[in-house]
């Protein structure tokens, strides 16, 4: 929602077309990122979660 705002602040400015381009190429990497490594501590959530039930049933 952010990247929206900025973008509508910014539309008057040709030159921001660029610096926008280039928020939203950083904007959708850092987006990328933090769901990669979110995906992997929760699966990492997960497997712990899971070896703990299963110590408990033993």
């Amino acid at each position: 929602m952010e990247f929206y705002q900025i973008k509508y602040l910014l539309q008057p400015i040709e030159i921001s077309n660029i610096f926008l381009s280039m928020i939203q190429i950083e904007y959708v990497a850092f987006m990328i990122t933090n769901a990669v490594y979110s995906y992997k501590c929760c699966k990492k959530n997960m497997m712990v979660k899971i070896i703990n039930r299963l110590v408990g049933i033993i």
